[in-house]
């Protein structure tokens, strides 16, 4: 770019004008100068003069002046609405903590000023007439696209380490290339970046990811990036093993990120998104790899690694959701889409679906062949969404909290109801009127309290017929002594009933998949010969057995514990002369998904209406299940599951007690609650 194009806005002229009427040198310094040469209009401009830290607040002593930076020579004028930060000519003195000098020294030249700074692209001055001081070649490089030390790059980087993240944040704005000099120092310094503060490390990371030369970077300088984030170390070179993926899973990742939208939520998430996959990985011979959990273990992955970086909660909140439900397509029709929206909100899944897109969009080009309709799809139901303004939240409903108590709803029923009412009215069963949500509240009376008939029930086992917390917290410390982790105690691990073990040794003790296998393995050793009868069953159980199957009632028992290990709990206990047919996972591993066991249960039973059926369980993976396959379901909550987690799951009902249990079962309803 030719000088005589080079133009300042009015207030960075008033401050030139200020400062030289005052008899001191000053120029505009650093970024400003790298984008006006790059043809990027600079956001923000800084200065350098010769005057002392007083002499510029004594300058601009009629505008606001923030003097937080005054120690290292830097005052931060306001002038007409913009600021500008000043800084005095320095000399910096030794560095002690890998980031900031000791002490500065005031100079009065700017050559000795320029030859502290971190790249040479930043290191040139430009005077008011747009004459500009190069001393180590800054224009050069920008021509070729270069990223430079000034001088010596080892002691650049070991003065300020941050230096390492700011020159790959330089290159991920810009395209340009670290020159290779500058690269292998930043290679042999970046131990260095343990003494930076996780903030100052987000930060730059974030400046990273937004880049328009993210993915570019995120390959090309790889090893800085395992350095502040080791746990993508991990993804490098993992084969995938898989006809839908043509990369590794960290080139996967990069090219995910890429994909997405530059917004620092988003491309966190990117970032993050199969960090587990390597962890969870197994080898199936009839379908590759497979990566079961990996969603979830790679959001309990990234909420570790945002907490070590002090992310704000919002971001957290946001990151782990996006990451958790990225392998969880919404179907591409009106309905399911407005109801996830109504989950989240609007912003949040504008973000997954775009999350969504770029994760397919890294994939094989012959993976999921009707991507690009489904993606045409959802921004459609997005546009129609803006357009209509529908009720999709809770508080659009035109009925409260106070107005349920007013018909006898009370305490927690009041949100499940809420939630059932929206649901309805986004299913376009209701308007979204007063009178009219009453009436649908008056004859149903809140859904949990009333069940059509049903002939077929599914049961849950554990923490819904019984109770298996001592033989299971038992045999996981066991397990877990067999991995040599000692003192956790049976309230620590009360966590594992429900879920599949695998998932749990996972999750919760940041096991591969091959050592929660392993880990399976021993506690099978203690669960088969005592755990299996350290149990119990819950009071009334037999009982509501017994009244079921008296009101000819078929039932089936579907659980993700090992079928032959269900077996022997019900006949210890003398249930199974009740159940007409018993299904769980297997032995090796296969089968142990909720939704699986309950389609075997299904098929096994020759059931094909499903409207005859309702799944009774304590957990989500129990509502989940049953949800996928087009299932009522009925939330206990005398086992291990809460309130909040049954309703949040989309439990249609949920009882308290066996005896509740019982009265939906076989009268179809409750008492209405008091």
């Amino acid at each position: 770019m030719d000088n005589e194009t080079i133009i300042f806005p009015s207030y960075i002229i008033k401050a030139f004008c200020l400062l030289e009427e005052k008899g001191f040198k000053a120029y505009a310094v650093g970024g400003c100068i790298r984008d006006f040469l790059s043809g990027t209009e600079p956001c923000d401009y800084d200065m350098a003069t010769d005057a002392m830290p007083e002499d510029i607040i004594s300058v601009f002593k009629d505008y606001k002046i923030n003097r937080n930076g005054i120690k290292h020579g830097t005052v931060r004028i306001i002038i007409d609405g913009n600021p500008v930060e000043i800084t005095s000519f320095r000399c910096d003195g030794e560095y002690n903590d890998c980031r900031h000098p000791n002490n500065v020294s005031f100079i009065r030249n700017i050559e000795s000023d320029l030859t502290r700074r971190d790249f040479t692209v930043n290191a040139m001055a430009m005077d008011k007439n747009g004459k500009i001081i190069d001393l180590f070649g800054g224009k050069n490089d920008i021509k070729n696209k270069i990223i430079r030390s000034v001088g010596d790059p080892r002691k650049r980087f070991s003065e300020d380490a941050l230096r390492i993240l700011r020159g790959l944040r330089f290159a991920s704005k810009t395209g340009f290339t670290v020159e290779s000099e500058t690269y292998k120092f930043m290679i042999s310094c970046k131990g260095l970046l343990n003494n930076i503060s996780n903030d100052r490390i987000r930060i730059e990371l974030g400046g990273i990811l937004t880049g328009k030369y993210a993915g570019t970077v995120l390959r090309r300088y790889k090893e800085i990036i395992f350095e502040v984030i080791p746990e993508l170390r991990f993804c490098d070179g993992f084969d995938q093993r898989t006809s839908s993926h043509i990369y590794d899973v960290y080139n996967h990742i990069t090219y995910t990120v890429e994909k997405t939208q530059p917004l620092p939520d988003l491309r966190f998430a990117a970032l993050f998104h199969d960090i587990a996959k390597p962890r969870v990985f197994f080898y199936d011979e009839r379908y590759g790899g497979r990566y079961d959990y990996h969603a979830e273990i790679s959001a309990d992955i990234a909420l570790k690694i945002m907490k070590r970086l002090n992310f704000s909660k919002e971001d957290t909140v946001t990151v782990y959701n996006l990451i958790k439900e990225h392998d969880t397509y919404t179907k591409a029709e009106k309905i399911p889409v407005y109801k996830r929206i109504s989950r989240y909100s609007l912003p949040f899944c504008e973000k997954l679906f775009s999350l969504q897109y770029a994760d397919n969009e890294a994939k094989s080009p012959n993976a999921y062949p009707n991507r690009s309709i489904y993606n045409r799809s959802i921004s459609s139901l997005i546009a129609s969404v803006k357009a209509e303004s529908p009720c999709l939240s809770v508080k659009e409903l035109d009925i409260n909290g106070h107005d349920l108590e007013n018909e006898g709803i009370f305490g927690s029923e009041i949100k499940h109801c809420l939630r059932l009412l929206l649901d309805k009215v986004i299913e376009g069963k209701i308007s979204n009127s007063k009178d009219k949500l009453i009436e649908y509240l008056s004859k149903i009376k809140c859904s949990r309290n009333y069940m059509k008939d049903k002939k077929y029930i599914l049961f849950d086992l554990d923490g819904t017929l019984t109770d298996p917390a001592e033989g299971i917290t038992n045999s996981v410390i066991h397990a877990l002594e067999g991995f040599g982790i000692y003192g956790k105690t049976k309230e620590d691990l009360l966590c594992f009933i429900g879920p599949p073990l695998d998932e749990s040794f996972m999750k919760y003790f940041n096991m591969t998949h091959d050592e929660a296998v392993k880990a399976i393995e021993i506690y099978r050793e203690h669960f088969a010969v005592k755990g299996l009868f350290e149990n119990k069953v819950y009071e009334g159980v037999e009982d509501l057995l017994l009244s079921l199957k008296k009101n000819s009632k078929k039932l089936i028992l579907a659980t993700s514990k090992p079928g032959v290990f269900a077996d022997r709990i019900l006949e210890h206990f003398n249930l199974m002369k009740y159940f007409d047919l018993t299904v769980g996972s297997e032995l090796n591993g296969d089968r142990i998904k909720k939704a699986d066991v309950i389609a075997y249960a299904l098929e096994k039973a020759g059931i094909e209406n499903t409207s005859d059926c309702v799944m009774v369980g304590d957990r989500c993976h129990d509502i989940d299940g049953a949800k996928k396959n087009n299932i009522e379901t009925i939330g206990v909550t005398y086992g291990y599951g809460s309130f909040d987690e049954l309703t949040n799951a989309g439990a249609e009902h949920i009882v308290n007690s066996v005896s509740e249990l019982e009265k939906l079962l076989i009268g179809g309803k409750l008492c209405p609650a008091q």
